[in-house]
């Protein structure tokens, strides 16, 4: 009981600490349902997926380069303001984009300056040259804190 206890502050104490700005993932809230990890997609793709939370103010979508040091975020569009929950979340237009693979960012913004974030790894574009015969084990997601 007095290491349940001792958790509990742990964490209390880790949400009131400054720059600790992202809640931890609660399913529902920030969620990217496709494409999923090592998914291979091309043209104009719909993302799907939620972007709510009782405390919800707005969402936006960005990728990257899977392999960049620089850490490189694009925006796919601008911020939206109105929360979705397994919908369409967003169009991705990959035809501009260079054939490689990618990794979908989802943030939740919250009207208390926090933010929950979903990162999908391994989305593969593929536009221009032909998807592989067997298609890769997808990549579970991952939850990162800003």
């Amino acid at each position: 009981m007095k290491t349940l206890k001792n958790a509990i502050r742990l964490v209390v104490i880790l949400l009131f600490i400054p720059g600790m700005n992202s809640l931890a993932q609660t399913p529902g809230y920030a969620e990217i349902i496709e494409p999923g990890g090592g998914e291979a997609i091309s043209g104009v793709f719909t993302i799907k997926g939620s972007a709510s939370h009782p405390s919800f103010q707005a969402y936006q979508l960005s990728f990257a380069l899977i392999y960049d040091p620089t850490e490189t975020w694009f925006l796919l569009g601008e911020s939206q303001s109105n929360p979705v929950v397994d919908g369409g979340i967003s169009l991705w237009d990959t035809t501009g984009i260079t054939d490689g693979n990618y990794r979908l960012r989802l943030e939740v913004f919250l009207n208390n300056d926090q933010s929950i974030v979903t990162v999908i790894e391994g989305v593969r574009i593929r536009n221009q040259s032909p998807i592989e015969t067997a298609t890769a084990a997808p990549i579970a997601a991952q939850v990162t804190a800003t």
